[in-house]
């Protein structure tokens, strides 16, 4: 009985899951992106026309680009005009096989290939050239398995996505820019933002000279490496990522489970530090003259420092007790230092 209640649902499973791809290579579902070996689809395919071109940057105010394998570059371009090329160490001779491209209502859409096609691993890297001066309303990348490189782009908002690759930004000028990538690290850099979004799940980030209103980070296993950073929010969540921040904070709030925290900020502005820890340890590091009110909530961590606290109501306070640092750890212990 048992064994023909297996087969049913063995059956059951296998009629649902084709009756999903059925309807999902129907005709008119929208922009759809499947994986390499599968089938390309995109909408408004019939306006779009194969291989690289040259466009006029009058009138264009955004950018959308749909990539599959390979790799993806945006660079300045010098003669004024936006340039879309392609290389690969496969044949491009068919048409099918090249880079499509279409502007509509101002936007400059860029796609892997021909729409309603077989995508075969072709490992094409796109290189789209920009103006520097140009400012864009909105450029948004998104790739399966394909690295960034993007520098020298400004857009009010910007939106770059990869699966299986890094993510490399340098001079970006944007009110919001979002990046995530699942299985990848990123290297952020020269980056001027209002709200700043990183997000990675196996990866690594390297962020430097970054001035940013709002900095959210969220990793799960990759380290967080920040310096040179200005910002008022800094929110960084890890499961067993670890945070290295230097530079400038109003406040700084840290969520981990085993991951360590590190902090050397600057005091110009800082009011604040909250951290939350399973088993996680937390260093701040602060200048000699910093006056602090700390609390350590924890089971089994402790609490040490190279100033001179006092214990007043379940906080250490120094000077002023100006600036908060709340941490809550499982057995995670709290240490703040005299920076060097």
């Amino acid at each position: 009985m048992r064994r023909t209640k297996i087969i049913i649902w063995s059956v059951v499973s296998v009629l649902i899951l084709g009756l999903l791809i059925a309807l999902l290579f129907l005709p008119g579902i929208g922009p759809i992106t499947f994986p390499t070996g599968g089938i390309y689809r995109y909408a408004n395919a019939a306006d779009y026309t194969a291989r690289g071109k040259e466009f006029s940057a009058d009138d264009l105010h955004a950018l959308d680009i749909d990539w599959i394998d390979g790799a993806v570059e945006i660079l300045p371009s010098e003669d004024g005009k936006i340039h879309v090329e392609e290389s690969s160490s496969f044949s491009l001779e068919e048409a099918e096989k090249q880079v499509h491209t279409c502007v509509s209502d101002g936007t400059l859409f860029v796609r892997y290939a021909a729409s309603g096609k077989r995508a075969p691993a072709l490992r094409k890297t796109l290189t789209v050239r920009i103006p520097e001066g140009l400012s864009l309303r909105s450029a948004s990348v998104s790739a399966v398995s394909a690295p960034l490189k993007l520098s020298s782009l400004s857009a009010e908002k910007a939106v770059f996505s990869t699966t299986s690759g890094t993510i490399r930004l340098e001079n970006i000028r944007a009110t919001t820019l979002v990046a995530d990538t699942t299985s990848g690290g990123m290297t952020i850099s020269g980056v001027s933002t209002e709200t700043l979004e990183l997000e990675t799940t196996s990866g690594g980030m390297t962020v430097s000279d970054v001035s940013t209103e709002t900095l959210k980070l969220d990793s799960t296993s990759g380290a967080m490496t920040l310096t040179g950073i200005v910002t008022k929010t800094l929110t960084a969540d890890s499961t067993s990522a670890s945070l290295r921040f230097e530079g400038e904070a109003e406040t700084i709030t840290a969520d981990t489970t085993s991951g360590s925290v590190r902090l050397t900020p600057s005091t110009k502005s800082l009011r604040e530090i909250r951290v939350e820890s399973t088993s996680g340890d937390v260093t701040v590091t602060l200048p000699a003259d910093a006056g602090f009110s700390a609390s350590l909530d924890s089971m089994s961590g402790r609490f040490s420092g190279e100033f001179d606290a006092r214990l007043t109501d379940g906080e250490y306070v120094c000077g002023d007790g100006k600036i908060h640092i709340t941490v809550e750890t499982n057995s995670g212990n709290l240490r703040i230092e005299r920076k060097k």
